[in-house]
């Protein structure tokens, strides 16, 4: 049977994808601080983010297709 829905965002992310988990942030009032904190790692990951990020995102993919 084909996958018909997926969500990426709750799946866990791979070891090489160096991005903060907004699941376990602590509980704060100003979530423009955590916002800031993601877009910083984000940032970090350097010019080949968005491959990194594609790769990831087939791997997640595959891995739920497979299941």
């Amino acid at each position: 049977m084909p996958i018909t829905t997926t969500c990426i965002g709750a799946y866990p992310k791979p070891d090489y994808v160096k991005l903060p988990d907004w699941f376990t942030a602590p509980a704060h009032p100003d979530a423009g601080s955590a916002i800031k904190q993601w877009a910083d790692a984000l940032a970090d990951l350097g010019p080949d983010t968005e491959a990194l990020l594609d790769r990831a995102v087939q791997e997640v993919i595959t891995d739920q297709v497979q299941a």
